[in-house]
């Protein structure tokens, strides 16, 4: 018979993170030890998966105060747009609109069971490879667990998991390299610099710039010269290029280029009033952005990350007509269009 492990199977404590309205009919109705997940999804009712069935918790369709209250106690997200609760093997997952602001969230019991391998314990041992498959919810990530517990007990086991569901994330098993150490720092600083930014670029619509979620006070050419070179994510683009594709009806002299230039500089003046004067980098040839300081949508999309490219819905810098070309690339790859 299946045996709970107390410590890690503490259901009580996912349930406290949910709004009173939530954790209430949880409570009341039950049945924790058949809990799957709960569900959040702003603008729907929330609802509960249990083994038995779907249990609709309430009529009230979820708000933003909602899925904010919950965020507020679960702590920051991973780039994939997973969480953890600490001592615990809950997971959460989260949906995040065009605006890169949290609108679903799925919390996921995790539990430590122990048993679930006797039937086949003997192959486990044996270091044969083993392919688990089967439909969410039914206990694949619950026998991974335990094969790693079993197999611990005599060997050292390591862990291949990118959604850190099983063991933790960016540990070294010593003794490392110098090129192994030098590898997972990078890793870390990427992460570091990609989570919790206070700037987010919107390209998918109309172009954005917001920091702390209040939009920069952009305008005219100088602000679409800094969205066109947002769309090199991070390369240089020459002076002369940026001139050519925003005033394509004009000849190129350096006559000419002082209306570029003058653009330029209220850019740069306006990122320095909002306190980003670091945001767009001057090289000798043209001009880059960090993009160690922001997020953009466009980026997530390139990263082909599946949870967020629900953020395009078919614009892409619509008040440039440059932006059509890498919107026809975008629909090409979105919907397979030749």
């Amino acid at each position: 018979m299946e045996q709970y492990k107390n410590n890690a199977d503490d259901i009580q404590a996912l349930i406290d993170i949910f709004p009173a309205k939530i954790s209430g009919v949880l409570n009341a109705y039950g049945e924790l030890d058949k809990l799957i997940e709960v569900v959040m999804d702003v603008g729907r009712a929330p609802f509960a998966r249990y083994t038995t069935g779907d249990l609709p918790i309430s009529e009230d369709e979820v708000t933003y105060e909602d899925i904010d209250a919950v965020v507020e106690k679960i702590g920051s997200f991973d780039l994939d747009n997973r969480a953890g609760m600490e001592r615990t093997l809950h997971r959460i997952s989260a949906i995040r609109n065009r605006r890169n602001r949290i609108i679903g969230l799925t919390c996921r019991v995790g539990r430590a069971v122990f048993g679930t391998l006797d039937i086949i314990a003997d192959y486990i041992n044996s270091g044969k490879s083993l392919l688990i498959l089967g439909k969410p919810g039914i206990g694949k990530t619950t026998m991974l667990r335990e094969a790693a517990r079993i197999l611990s007990e005599k060997k050292r086991v390591v862990i291949v998991d990118t959604s850190n569901e099983i063991g933790g994330d960016y540990y070294l098993i010593k003794p490392y390299t110098r090129e192994t150490l030098k590898l997972m720092m990078e890793k870390i600083r990427i992460l570091a610099t990609r989570q919790n930014k206070d700037v987010y670029i919107q390209t998918f619509g109309r172009f954005t710039v917001r920091k702390n979620n209040i939009p920069i006070n952009l305008t005219g050419k100088a602000k679409e010269i800094l969205a066109l070179i947002v769309t090199r994510q991070g390369k240089e683009i020459s002076n002369e290029e940026i001139y050519s594709i925003i005033w394509e009806n004009r000849p190129y002299s350096n006559e000419n280029m002082t209306v570029y230039y003058n653009a330029l500089r209220r850019l740069r003046s306006s990122l320095r009033s909002a306190g980003l004067g670091g945001l767009l980098i001057s090289t000798a040839r043209g001009q880059m952005v960090n993009t160690d300081m922001f997020d953009c949508d466009y980026y997530s999309w390139k990263l082909k990350n599946m949870e967020l490219r629900d953020q395009f819905a078919g614009e892409f810098l619509s008040e440039y007509s440059w932006g059509e070309t890498i919107l026809s690339n975008i629909l090409q790859e979105e919907y397979d269009i030749v």
